[in-house]
């Protein structure tokens, strides 16, 4: 009996280990595509008279910030969100991945105890 729930558990698990390796692979090649249209990770700073000035602000780097300006167009000031807008997505996307990568770690794990206490019964690579 215990036997049978065993392999019903691992036949669960192989389709988990399926379903988690094709979202990796979905979210590395979102991120790989993000990233060739460019991100950029910086904050909106508004200047001159009546705020109309846009510029990028960067996060520091060896304690200095970059300051990059945009400017008053609309469509420029629409490009910069827009990067800003896919690096957002891109971060979450990684996260995500990284939970992915993480659950894989733990089945594999899992996996090898099983394989040592039972023995070379299992097959997984069906």
């Amino acid at each position: 009996m215990e036997t049978k729930k065993i392999f019903k558990n691992i036949d669960k698990t192989r389709r988990e280990v399926r379903q988690l390796e094709k979202r990796q692979k979905e979210l590395t090649t979102v991120i790989a595509q993000l990233t060739a249209q460019g991100c950029q990770n910086f904050q909106e700073y508004w200047s001159g008279k009546d705020n109309k000035y846009l510029y990028k602000l960067f996060p520091m780097k060896e304690g200095k910030r970059k300051k990059v300006y945009v400017g008053i167009k609309q469509e420029a000031i629409d490009k910069a969100r827009e990067k800003k807008k896919r690096y957002e997505l891109r971060e979450k996307r990684k996260k995500e991945l990284f939970r992915v990568n993480s659950r894989l770690i733990k089945i594999q794990e899992h996996l090898g105890r099983i394989t040592s206490y039972y023995g070379e019964l299992f097959d997984y690579e069906n």
